[in-house]
């Protein structure tokens, strides 16, 4: 999962706002989705745990 954002001014700089994980910032755990969701335990191998991560903003060189 991930997030990204932009506006107007910021496209104009070329600049984004982005983080890794929800957008909500929550993180996502393995072991309590498959759990609650056991219709997707088949997904295991790959659904592993992810820590939410700050808003950061990105820029293009100039």
């Amino acid at each position: 999962m991930q997030g990204k954002v932009t506006t107007a001014a910021l496209a104009k700089e070329m600049k984004i706002w982005a983080r890794m994980g929800h957008p909500c910032g929550e993180d996502f755990l393995a072991a309590p989705f498959f759990e609650k969701h056991p219709e997707f335990k088949w997904q295991e191998a790959y659904l592993k745990d992810m820590k939410g991560q700050p808003w950061t903003l990105f820029a293009a060189k100039k």
